[in-house]
């Protein structure tokens, strides 16, 4: 039940749990320790309660994140060291949900075609600039984000200028089991 007075969550009963927990667009930045993600969310959920979630999954950025590795790499820095990104598939995310005592009730990969109001060089500002380019001098960083927008040009601005990524989410919802 989640119409629970906010008076509850501040009486520190260190047994209190939650019937379900939903997290939008956050696991995926959880790369380090995924596992760990879902052993945190165990610890205030109850047995039988419900996970859900939606996050970036396999495929997710498609072209801008090859279009950044391929110009980091070229810069002779690691790429796979410094992005941020956990983008799993079905399988994968299944069997981190299982190890972790959670039975997948549905798990989907749905692709969106999402419009970049401010084009890709907003999103690589935004997205980007901070997490796999925060090691990079801001002129460094300006002349990748150059490069990917000019590389993505062909595949993500259409012939009015306007530009659209595809975002692939893995939704899913699994029971904690007892």
């Amino acid at each position: 039940n989640l119409d629970i007075p906010v008076s509850t969550f501040n009486n520190n009963d260190p047994n209190f749990k939650f019937d379900k927990v939903f997290s939008n667009a956050t696991f995926h930045w959880c790369k380090r320790d995924p596992s760990g993600v879902l052993e945190s969310v165990k610890k205030i959920l109850k047995p039988g309660g419900i996970l859900a979630a939606e996050m970036g999954g396999a495929m997710n950025c498609i072209g801008i994140r090859s279009a950044l590795h391929r110009a980091i790499k070229s810069r002779g820095r690691d790429p796979l060291s410094i992005d941020p990104w956990f983008f799993p598939s079905v399988e994968e995310y299944t069997k981190l949900l299982t190890a972790a005592s959670f039975e997948p009730l549905q798990i989907i990969l749905t692709p969106r075609i999402t419009p970049l109001a401010d084009g890709v060089r907003g999103w690589l500002e935004v997205f980007a600039r901070k997490s796999i380019l925060a090691d990079f001098p801001d002129d460094e960083a300006t002349n990748i984000i150059d490069e990917v927008e000019d590389v993505l040009r062909v595949d993500c601005q259409d012939r009015e200028g306007n530009w659209s990524m595809v975002y692939t989410r893995l939704r899913f919802r699994a029971v904690l089991k007892n």
